[in-house]
């Protein structure tokens, strides 16, 4: 199947944010720039992540054998009078749903979104509370606040009571995003405001490349440039730039991987599995979203399944949803096999529905069943998961989503 990164020009022209949160520098035409004071004067109050300037020397290494710099929680009125940094992860959306809708509603090519629809769902029913939603409950996390002063009929506390894979990030000229493959073997899609971005690809097949000595640590980038990869020297502020021969074949890496220019207006395509780094050549504006959907459903469980041998049926949520057990420790990865199996509950009886009155157009109802009951019943026959209560809810799952398409 087609996995591959696609450039969409134009795509957000029409977005109500290309007018109300940008404006143009000074004695420059026709260029824009984000408008920090008007954005902070009606979300001032929303607490952002902030990643250190891109001067700053300390990088630090991921979970995932990556690497990425130190985040720091603030406002927003507060980012807007500091010295700098990228705000990540602002998950807009879910603190106000009705005002991202008005000002970036998500492209119809991308609206196909399982996880943030399932999301949304859980956020409202009364489902078992799996690790997921224990890690972003974000009720509690940020401060009781009034709806923002440009008034919307939001209401606080429905957007407080569940996160999002909707993000808003806000970045200056030089900040950049390491090496790194988005979460869950998702798909995701960037969509610019203002500003410039320089993407850079690497092929899942060639993610060897990027590897350490060993084939367990990532480069933190690729090459500063691809002239400068016969040199053999990492970009200028990764840590230990000088112990290049960690990645002996970074540079061939850097030769390989594919550059997108991304303008303002314009939408990228992130393809699962393929490594990227991204850097904002100016100040930039974006919306970002992961999401997943049957044409990337192999991509997630594959992802997924490297976990089974870690669950036991003590992991079960509805046992501890009982009281039968304590929540385990939230590791860094919010969504587990036990989310992705409730997942795909929700969308069996969202597909049986739309078959059984007739489909809806735009979707392909019996095809989302069908890649759902093969992806369900190879879950089930994992060998290497020792949970039979999960090992017997997919395969229960893939029975109901055959019965759908009899």
């Amino acid at each position: 199947r087609p996995n591959l990164p696609v450039l969409v020009t134009g795509l957000t022209a029409c977005w109500r944010a290309n007018q109300e949160w940008t404006q143009e520098p000074p004695g420059v035409l026709g260029r824009k720039e984000p408008c920090i004071q008007h954005i902070s004067s009606a979300y001032g109050s929303s607490v952002v992540e902030v990643e250190s300037p891109p001067d700053a020397s300390s990088v630090e290494r991921t979970s995932s054998g990556g690497y990425e710099r130190p985040r720091t929680r603030v406002t927003l009125s507060e980012f807007a009078i500091s010295s700098g940094g990228y705000i990540k992860d602002w998950h807009f959306k879910a603190e106000f749903p009705n005002e991202a809708e008005r000002l970036f509603p998500t492209p119809t090519i991308f609206r196909d979104d399982w996880l943030n629809s399932f999301a949304k769902h859980a956020g409202s029913s009364s489902m078992p509370r799996t690790r997921y939603f224990e890690s972003m409950q974000v009720a509690g996390a940020l401060p009781e606040r009034e709806a923002p002063s440009c008034s919307h009929s939001t209401s606080v506390a429905a957007a407080r009571a569940v996160s999002d894979y909707h993000f808003v990030y806000l970045g200056g000229q030089g900040t950049r995003t390491h090496l790194h493959a988005d979460v869950l073997g998702s798909y995701s899609w960037s969509a610019n405001i203002c500003g410039l971005k320089v993407w850079h690809f690497l092929a899942p097949e060639l993610t060897y490349l990027v590897r350490d000595i060993f084939g367990r640590r990532l480069a933190p980038d690729f090459l500063v440039s691809k002239e400068a990869s016969s040199q053999g020297a990492l970009f200028e502020n990764a840590r230990g730039a000088g112990d290049h021969w960690r990645f002996p074949l970074l540079y061939r890496a850097t030769s390989v991987c594919e550059e997108v220019v991304q303008a303002a207006g314009d939408a990228v395509f992130v393809p699962s599995e393929w490594h990227h780094t991204v850097k904002n050549e100016v100040d930039t504006l974006s919306v970002n979203a992961n999401w997943f959907n049957r044409h990337s459903l192999c991509f997630v469980s594959r992802r997924l399944r490297r976990t089974l041998p870690t669950i036991d049926d003590d992991d079960d949520p509805r046992q501890r949803a009982a009281g039968q057990k304590e929540s385990p420790q939230v590791g860094k990865a919010p969504f587990d096999a036990w989310d992705f199996a409730y997942l795909l509950e929700w969308k069996i009886e969202e597909a049986g529905r739309l078959l059984a009155c007739g489909g809806n157009p735009g979707v392909d109802a019996a095809s989302d069943l069908s890649e759902i009951a093969r992806i369900a019943r190879d879950m089930s026959e994992d060998e290497l998961c020792h949970s039979t209560c999960f090992r017997a809810q997919m395969k229960a799952a893939a029975l109901q989503a055959e019965t759908h398409l009899l």
